[in-house]
This record gives C-alpha cells, structure tokens and sequence, in this order.
C-alpha cells in the first residue's frame, strides 16, 4: 500500500495520554511524513503545582510554553498542522501560528466532549482556526457541523492468549467519585454473583487527599500507574473487559475500540455504542449503572472477534488526512 504522507513535513501538537502521542507520531512517520512533536501542554513539576493552586498562574505558564512553539518552529515549512485539541493554548497562538503558516493545512482532532475547560474556553473556541476538525463524539458533531465524526483507534498490540483468571477487568483511573462508587457496586455485585472481578483504579496522591478532607474514604486504589505490559497481561487474563466513560462524553473511548480489535468481549456504559456499525450483542453487553445486571451467559459463551480492522491508526491516520 503506498504511503499517504511521503514528502510532508507535519508539525503535530498532542495531548499526553499514555504512549499514544508516540504511536501517532510513529504512525504518521511510517506514512512517509517528517514530523515536529510538541506536547500541547508543559508537563513538569510546575505545571502539576500551578494547575492546582491556581488558574491565571496555569494559563500563563502554559502562554510561554505556547511561544516556545512558536520560537521553535517558525523557521519551518510545513505541509500540515495536526492539533489533538488544542483548548490549552490561548487564542493569540493560534493566530500567530496561523501567520506563520500561510499555505499550510491545519487539522484538528478532539477525544474529549464539547464543554467549557479549565482552559476558560471550549473546544468550539479552537476549531475556527482549523481547516478541518473532527471528534469522536458523535452526538457533538450532529450538533455542531463544523465537526466530522471520527471515531478514535487501536494500534497493533501483541496480546499474550493467557488462561482465564478473571471474568471481569477494569483498569482506569478514579475521574470521579462517581466513578469509583460505580466500580465498587460492579464488585458489590460480582461477589454477590460468583463472578470474579479483577480492577485497577488509579488515584495522584492529591486528589486522594482532597476526597478525604470531603469525608469519602476510597478503599483499594492505587497511587503507582500500573505498566501496560501489566495492563495488557490482566486484560489477557479477562473474560470481558469493562468501559466506564465520562459521564459528559457520549464517544467511544480508546478501551472500546482497542479492546474488541483485541477479540474481547465489552461490558459498557455506553449506550450509543448501539449505534455503530459493528456493534453485535454477542460480543458487547450494555449495562445501567444504577441496576447493574451482566449476564454469565454473555461472559461464559465464545463467540467469533469484530472485524475492526477499519479503526486502526493506519486508516485513522489516512482519514484525517485525506483531501
């Protein structure tokens, strides 16, 4: 298949979440592009001090790492800017960018739903700047039409076929109290049930603290992130896997996709899942969090994997940057 990016120069401004800015740097390289990354946020000590003590001191110190941006990349001619989000940088940098890149293509992408950020402002506030700006929230892009429907990727993981340890894995980090109180009555109720249910919930140390000065005291939770060779060996171990998403956002989550290319089966939350075209009721089951029944049959039966060979970061890649 011949490369899609052979000759282009891209300068690609990511959000930090795992390894992924890795593998779609790695992946838009494979397509022939030349690629510039910067993280669209200064991730130090600094930043994790101010974002917590306060909001003006964050957004300045976030304006600086905007001009460094600027500064470093301004000698250079581009093909594409490829922006994961973007609401972190103030407007003014958009501008100049733009000013800087007359003739260049600009391409937006957001896996986070449409609401006013910390940031002082919404997505809908970036896009303007783009030619062309996608989500993977479906229901915010039949609202808005300046958004394209894109649902997120899995990239070629090798999963390990381990015996059954667990019927049910979760791994994912306490967002929420809310989120944390539906994890224990998803244990609540597998205890209750004869199911085994294996999870992993993350918590910084700061937040951990702050829930306690609220009086919630949160058992079983973890201040170390847990490594994705283990992530990937409990999954492995795991009869179905479960997706709790934000309770704001009606996408599709990374699990989701990563999970059933995997050949697993998914307990979801999420509803809307239903409407999408590889949705099949053998493999996922919807379940409602405030009367949460999951069904053995659906854990214990093998059924054949979704093809999903259509949500790889190849193709998810070509999509964004197709004419």
């Amino acid at each position: 298949m011949k490369k899609k990016l052979i000759g282009n120069r891209i300068l690609f401004i990511g959000y930090v979440y795992f390894d992924y800015h890795i593998k779609i740097t790695n992946a838009l390289i494979d397509e022939g592009a030349v690629v510039d990354y910067f993280p669209v946020m200064n991730y130090n000590l600094k930043y994790s001090i101010l974002r917590r003590l306060s909001k003006n001191l964050f957004l300045r110190h976030n304006k600086k790492h905007s001009e460094v941006i600027l500064e470093k990349s301004k000698n250079n001619k581009y093909d594409y800017i490829f922006v994961i989000q973007g609401q972190q940088l103030p407007s003014e940098f958009f501008v100049k960018l733009r000013d800087q890149n007359k003739n260049t293509k600009f391409i937006n992408y957001h896996w986070d739903a449409v609401r006013m950020t910390e940031f002082g402002n919404s997505l809908l506030d970036v896009i303007p700047f783009f030619d062309k700006a996608y989500s993977f929230d479906k229901l915010d892009c039949k609202k808005y039409d300046k958004l394209k429907y894109l649902p997120l990727f899995y990239s070629k993981r090798n999963m390990e076929s381990l015996e059954n340890k667990y019927d049910i894995a979760f791994i994912g980090s306490v967002t929420t109290y809310r989120r944390y109180s539906y994890v224990k009555k998803i244990e609540k109720y597998c205890n209750e049930n004869g199911l085994t249910f294996k999870y992993y919930l993350l918590i910084p140390v700061r937040d951990y603290i702050r829930f306690l000065f609220k009086g919630k005291i949160l058992n079983n939770v973890q201040f170390k992130p847990i490594s994705y060779k283990k992530v990937q060996e409990i999954y492995a171990s795991s009869k179905a896997v479960i997706d709790l998403p934000n309770q704001i956002q009606t996408g599709l989550t990374m699990r989701i996709i990563e999970v059933l290319a995997d050949g697993m089966k998914l307990i979801t939350s999420n509803p809307n899942i239903k409407d999408e075209d590889f949705y099949n009721e053998n493999n996922i089951q919807i379940i409602d969090l405030n009367n949460i029944i999951i069904d053995k049959t659906f854990i214990s039966k093998t059924v054949p994997p979704i093809d999903m060979t259509k949500y790889s970061l190849q193709k998810w890649i070509r999509t964004l940057f197709s004419n």
